[in-house]
């Protein structure tokens, strides 16, 4: 598809979370609520796609010193300067979206923060994606495989030369997902342990347990955060409640959201879970453990070593 950006507009709106919820050393109460509208044109007539994304403090830029008002402005600015690179951009989506990505990320209008930079590109991307399938009049899925959007990943990366939309997809897609269920920091664990102002905004579940029963889950992300003592404790009593209400043995992800900078201490709380008898049914379930390094250590060669004895594991996304 060839098409030519039109215009593109954002609307906000401030959120407050029905519970708090804590990834790393944030709890996370209230969030701006970010949309984007672009407006396209293809063969002489216009369609418009959105998208939308919370402007989350400390997840994309992790200075411990900043307020969370100066943490939204970051991702506004760089909604608005990716905003300056698709606009009147015509092209391919792929072409277009490569052309403001490279100057968001890399040229001009980079900040020098990479998931800063990125997260007004992705948001804008969505939106375009969002258009071209609405001209086209097709899914997403049906839009890679007929290479609606000129996608080439062999430009980013040579190794994936060859590669295309529709040879990245299943032959056939699936009809039914697992729902993988996040454990936060501070998430209640059991019914009795609900304060009361939790109570009483709506009828649906607080703590763990509740959400099992009403859900029948049996996936789990679990948030650690960087102590192993504290995050054994309480991976123990996640697991207690896990053997309670879930019969099988549960599918279990381990996010670190950056906290470990010794990975040898996160391989020892593994091995401490796997030597007890109530810990070792999380590490049975273990099937990844999600950025347990700062960033900036994760291609580190320095960490090579632990990163691949920890991965005898379990595979580190």
């Amino acid at each position: 598809m060839e098409l030519k950006i039109r215009s593109v507009a954002f609307a906000g709106r401030h959120c407050r979370t029905r519970i708090p919820f804590r990834f790393g050393k944030v709890t996370l109460v209230e969030a701006p609520l970010l949309t984007a509208r672009v407006v396209i044109e293809v063969d002489g007539r216009e369609w418009s796609g959105h998208s939308a994304d919370l402007a989350i403090p400390k997840w994309f830029a992790k200075n411990p010193q900043s307020r969370p008002a100066e943490d939204w402005e970051q991702l506004f600015a760089s909604a608005r300067r990716a905003a300056t690179a698709f606009r009147g951009a015509a092209g391919t989506p792929f072409g277009i979206w490569r052309e403001a990505d490279t100057r968001c990320t890399q040229g001009q209008l980079a900040s020098g923060i990479a998931l800063v930079d990125g997260f007004g590109v992705a948001l804008l991307e969505r939106a375009l994606i969002d258009a071209a399938c609405r001209a086209a009049q097709l899914s997403f899925r049906h839009a890679l495989e007929q290479d609606l959007f000129g996608f080439d990943p062999g430009a980013l990366l040579p190794e994936t030369a060859g590669l295309t939309g529709a040879g990245l997809l299943a032959a056939r897609p699936p009809d039914r997902v697992v729902v993988r269920h996040t454990v936060g920091g501070v998430d209640v664990l059991r019914a009795s342990e609900v304060a009361a102002e939790l109570r009483g905004r709506d009828d649906h579940p607080v703590a763990l347990e509740e959400d099992i029963r009403r859900y029948g889950l049996r996936a789990f992300k679990l948030k650690v955060g960087g102590d192993p003592a504290a995050d054994f404790h309480r991976l123990i009593k996640i697991s207690h409640v896990l053997a309670e209400h879930v019969p099988i043995t549960p599918l279990i992800t381990l996010d670190g959201n950056e906290q470990y900078e010794d990975l040898a201490q996160l391989a020892r709380l593994i091995d401490r879970l796997a030597s007890d008898p109530d810990g070792r049914r999380l590490v049975e379930g273990l099937a990844y453990i999600e950025q347990p390094l700062p960033r900036a250590r994760t291609f580190d060669p320095t960490t090579a070593d632990d990163v691949h004895a920890l991965g005898q594991t379990a595979p580190l996304h």
